[in-house]
């Protein structure tokens, strides 16, 4: 019985640990924004979902941001989004 709950945790240990090794920061251009359906595309044509409670005040096309994004059920989800100064 205890190896198995120890099994089991070691289990729950390692997805959670992947899911956050999952998590990416890109900087990119964004292309198109659309508030209402909290989406992004990217210059290379990428669409990505904004998590709910991420702030999107200042997003509008052309400018260059960080994201940090997660895969989520299939999507590719912004958890946050930075806006950067160009050179």
């Amino acid at each position: 019985m205890l190896k198995s709950l120890t099994s089991a945790l070691a289990v729950a240990a390692a997805l959670a640990l992947a899911s956050t090794a999952a998590a990416q920061e890109l900087s990119v251009t964004i292309k198109s924004f659309d508030p209402s359906a909290r989406t992004l595309v990217v210059e290379d044509g990428t669409t990505y979902t904004i998590e709910e409670g991420v702030a999107v005040g200042q997003l509008k096309a052309g400018s260059k941001v960080k994201i940090m994004v997660q895969e989520k059920a299939g999507k590719k989800i912004i958890t946050k989004v930075t806006t950067t100064t160009s050179d």
